[in-house]
């Protein structure tokens, strides 16, 4: 038995897990985009939904280290740090209301620093809870959003199917409306004229469209099922717009043996957290059968860059220049490996891995070819290939 809480162990390990998946499945779907986040230039990030998913994942490991750390403390520095706000003015005694500022009694002041101390000491599970609520609603916008970056390459034709299917079901409904003079079955035409969808596209309409595109019997996983788990998720994250309370029909699935289930009125309560964040999990699992599922997508379809577009040039002007200068000046190439310490901040063995790719890369060149940029910046810099560094 160690010093930290048992259950708050168990909701740390299954973050940093399904973190870990994300990394691995990365690796393996977009190997090329992992290792340029591995070389971890300052100039350069390739987001997608691996990495939103770590960043998401980040949050609650942050939250709930910083839980343990405290608790083990016993929470004492909690004091020093709420006497410290006050000693050095930080926190006062007052707010701002309408442009104005309103002093706070010092019975209400006082009462929000014993609240403080309340909420460290004997509401940390709802917190842990409402913690709990925001990661899902996060997990699947992340997973929504990345949806439909993959629908947005092919937006254009899916958009025209989409439009030429609506158009003709409002044609057969005016047909119909046109041939009957029975009011009832007129009155019925017209609703369900008016039920049919505007010009946006829903995230089930876009997620349905890109399942379409799967190749036939590629999708290895139960696909009815998942369509069952990501209604589930998407009806959580919905709950958003209710201060987390399910509104609509009572809603639920299996598990791993545990049942989740939302009822109308109620937030989703669910007293196993560790299987809640592994359910939540299962969208990284779907989101990778669907990619790999699909061929030849491009990479704007599952990333996008943070970049540095200055640096970038820099950088691609020195290996242009170098590309066609003097390989056998070995003080060039260690001026070069300078160079990339010095501006992009590398340490030795990763810009020396660098030259050493480029030399690589160089040497299987045609004369008049130039560098593969992306290639050089995705090469593996934690380690190196044969040297061909002159010595």
């Amino acid at each position: 038995m160690g010093n930290f809480d048992e259950n708050h162990k168990k909701i740390l390990s299954a973050f940093m897990t399904l973190k870990n998946k994300c990394t691995i499945l990365e690796k393996a779907t977009f190997n090329r985009l992992y290792t340029l986040n591995r070389n971890n230039f300052s100039f350069v990030y390739a987001n997608s939904f691996y990495s939103h998913m770590r960043d998401i994942c980040d949050l609650s490991i942050v939250f709930m280290i910083n839980e343990e750390i405290s608790n083990a403390t016993q929470r004492q520095l909690c004091g020093n740090l709420l006497s410290e706000l006050l000693v050095e003015n930080h926190l006062r005694d007052l707010v701002s209301f309408n442009d104005r500022s309103i002093k706070i009694s010092a019975e209400d002041f006082n009462y929000s620093l014993v609240d403080i101390d309340n909420l460290m000491s004997q509401r940390i599970n709802q917190a842990i809870g409402s913690h709990m609520q925001d990661f899902g609603i996060s997990a699947f916008s992340a997973f929504e959003k990345w949806i439909s970056t993959l629908y947005s390459c092919f937006s254009s034709e899916l958009d025209r199917q989409y439009y030429n299917s609506r158009l003709a079901k409002a044609k057969k409904l005016l047909d119909a409306y046109a041939k009957t003079t029975d009011e009832e079955s007129q009155r019925k035409i017209v609703k369900r004229v008016l039920e049919l969808h505007g010009t946006y596209i829903s995230f089930p309409d876009k997620l349905s469209a890109v399942l379409k595109m799967m190749t036939p019997n590629r999708y290895p996983r139960d696909l009815s099922k998942d369509k069952k788990i990501i209604e589930f998720l998407r009806t959580h994250r919905n709950t958003v717009h209710n201060g987390g309370v399910h509104h609509g029909k009572p809603i639920s699935i299996v598990y791993q043996d545990i049942d989740f289930s939302m009822t109308p009125g109620k937030p989703l309560y669910n007293h196993n957290w560790v299987r809640s964040i592994e359910f939540t999990g299962e969208l990284v699992d779907i989101y990778t059968n669907i990619v790999v599922s699909i061929s030849d997508l491009p990479p704007e379809a599952y990333c996008s860059f943070q970049e540095d577009e200055t640096a970038l040039l820099i950088l691609e002007r020195v290996v242009s220049d170098y590309r066609h200068s003097d390989l056998a000046d070995k003080d060039q190439s260690l001026q070069l490996i300078g160079f990339l310490e010095r501006k992009f901040n590398l340490g030795n063995e990763a810009a020396t891995n660098f030259m050493t790719y480029l030399r690589e890369i160089i040497s299987h060149l045609p004369p008049e070819q130039e560098v593969d940029f992306f290639e050089l910046l995705t090469s593996d810099l934690s380690s190196s290939p044969s040297p061909t560094i002159p010595t």
